[in-house]
């Protein structure tokens, strides 16, 4: 519920942002929010950097950014450990990581040099990795054990409905249709230690194969059973992949880290000298 929130103010506020500057650059016409404020006839609306609106969009940027970083406290203090759930802070620190470069795109007005271009680079691959980590990150939350008993469930759940043999065939068939479209070996029950690449290969094409291919089952079977099968697969799929995927989250912190902290550190010198030799407009 949390996680749909924060997709709606993410889209949202982009939306917002983007319909704003197009009023203010004159791409589009129609209402501007700064005619809502006091005095704004004396507000400069150019969108150009070092001007009142892109230092607005900037500091705000920036502030939005730092809140990711209560999050890392969250994981590593012990203190912190009953302050409310590590996925709850972990949607919030994705969140602030998504809108805050959003802001810092148009504070540049799509134009970034020098120093600060690294900068904006760091951050704009700092904040896509994110995304990546957070899709493999829900792979590895749960152990295997738990991972088996929640499949082993809701097979027992499924087999209640296939009893006779004629059905037992038609489950096999199904559940077998459901593993090859999201890119679980057939005899999973192997679960054969799996290359990185293969993991990457067989998750990502997995879910965009099972989401275009999908339509013929759920529209054969009874809502229930076409999330039972479907949760079942998916489960298989984290079990089988499990080693694989820690793998992946390991190398995805060592690409993650450096741009996070590079981004940091010459956002706090942009900011200083921009402090230091500001002009005003």
């Amino acid at each position: 519920m949390l996680q749909k929130l924060y997709n709606f103010l993410f889209f949202t506020i982009t939306a917002l942002l983007t319909h704003q500057w197009l009023v203010l650059n004159g791409h589009i016409v129609g209402p501007d929010l700064i005619s809502l404020l006091p005095a704004y006839n004396d507000i400069n609306r150019s969108t150009e950097p070092g001007r009142p609106i892109s230092l607005f969009l900037g500091y705000t940027g920036f502030g939005i950014m730092v809140l990711i970083i209560p999050y890392l406290f969250r994981k590593r203090l012990a203190f912190m450990r009953s302050w409310g759930s590590l996925n709850g802070w972990l949607n919030f620190h994705i969140f602030c990581g998504s809108i805050g470069p959003i802001f810092i795109i148009y504070h540049t007005n799509f134009k970034v040099g020098g120093l600060v271009a690294i900068s904006f680079w760091s951050m704009i691959l700092s904040a896509g990795s994110g995304f990546v980590g957070k899709f493999f990150y829900t792979k590895i939350t749960q152990g295997r054990s738990a991972l088996l008993k929640s499949a082993e469930k809701i097979d027992d759940i499924l087999l209640k409905h296939y009893t006779n043999k004629e059905k037992a065939d038609e489950f096999h068939e199904i559940k077998l249709n459901f593993f090859s479209m999201i890119g679980v070996p057939a005899d999973s029950q192997d679960r054969l230690e799996s290359s990185v690449i293969k993991a990457v290969f067989s998750t990502v094409f997995g879910d965009l194969k099972f989401y275009l291919l999908s339509r013929r089952s759920k529209r054969r079977l009874p809502p229930n059973l076409y999330k039972a099968f479907k949760d079942l697969a998916f489960l298989e799929r984290k079990i089988y992949f499990l080693n694989a995927n820690k793998k992946i989250m390991g190398h995805w912190h060592t690409f993650h880290k450096p741009f996070a902290i590079f981004m940091f550190l010459v956002a706090f010198i942009h900011i200083a000298v921009a402090l230091l030799f500001q002009v005003k407009h």
